[in-house]
């Protein structure tokens, strides 16, 4: 009988010592990463991070560590987003009672798709003071910027330095002096941001005198009372020909033979002017232009009624 009870007693205190002793079936595991610059390798901090399925999420810290605990058995999908970074992902099988590591990197955003210059070329010709270029920063901060003129003392812009918030617009409006310039010029002009320089060429054309070879003889004629018919004479003297023209006539009883015409280098042309005294019933101070393209010449004409 004692045997008996010994056996027994042994028996319980073997299973006993079986159950206190044999470990527990993990049934969870964990998942963490660092998120960082794929080209510098530096932590990004603040970064999104979203576990799928579950819609879990979490911000990198400043280190750009990131982790999720107390993950079921399976296939997970680890989304990262962060400001001015392409967005990244990456599939992670998660082992009861293991530590997955899974390292996320993010590409930066192309600078020219998210600070964009218009126009990047300006071409004031030979009339244009005046031009503007917009800057529009679609990054998701604000960012200073500055333009630098470089050696172009004939150009100006204002504003030359800024803030601009993130999604906005600024415009820079461009002047040239000619009388800074001697001949026509061209020049590059940079605008700094976001760790960048966008460049803006620029044109211009100087002030070109020309000079006029034209002649006009007389430029006061005095029809009197009875005088209807009278000449002037326009003359080139210059070496190429010129292309002239009569216009601002407005007293219906003066006409003239000839409106426009060409005279050829050191000719000259005579031009009848007719005044129809039957219109005329009152005395006239009028005149009229003689012009060539470069200049013009003024002829008074004077009229005295019967």
């Amino acid at each position: 009988m004692k045997k008996i009870l010994l056996g027994l007693l042994l028996c319980v205190g073997a299973t006993l010592f079986s159950c206190t002793t044999t470990d527990e079936t993990p049934i969870f595991g964990d998942v963490y990463g660092i998120v960082s610059d794929l080209r510098s390798g530096a932590p990004i901090s603040n970064a999104e991070v979203i576990l799928s399925p579950g819609n879990r999420t979490t911000v990198s810290g400043s280190d750009g560590h990131f982790e999720f605990t107390k993950l079921e058995a399976g296939q997970y999908k680890i989304s990262v987003e962060a400001n001015d970074y392409e967005n990244n992902y990456r599939q992670v099988t998660v082992i009861p009672g293991n530590r997955i590591s899974c390292d996320i990197h993010l590409k930066q955003v192309e600078a020219s798709n998210i600070f964009k210059v218009t126009p990047t070329n300006l071409n004031f010709g030979s009339n244009q003071t005046q031009m503007s270029v917009t800057i529009t920063n679609e990054s998701t901060r604000a960012t200073d910027w500055s333009l630098d003129l470089g050696n172009n003392t004939w150009l100006s812009a204002t504003p030359t330095t800024g803030n601009i918030a993130a999604g906005k617009t600024q415009t820079i409006v461009f002047s040239v002096d000619r009388s800074k310039m001697t001949e026509d010029k061209a020049g590059i002009v940079s605008i700094s941001a976001l760790g960048n320089s966008y460049t803006i060429s620029v044109q211009c054309a100087a002030n070109h005198q020309e000079t006029s070879y034209m002649t006009v003889e007389p430029t006061h004629i005095d029809f009197g009372t009875e005088s209807s018919e009278e000449i002037i004479r326009i003359k080139n003297t210059g070496v190429t020909p010129i292309d002239w023209t009569i216009s601002g006539i407005n007293e219906n009883c003066v006409s003239v033979s000839e409106t426009s015409g060409t005279i050829q280098p050191s000719n000259g042309k005579v031009v009848t002017i007719n005044i129809d005294r039957s219109k005329v019933s009152k005395d006239i101070e009028t005149s009229f232009k003689v012009s060539d393209g470069i200049a013009d010449q003024v002829v008074n004409l004077t009229i005295i009624a019967n």
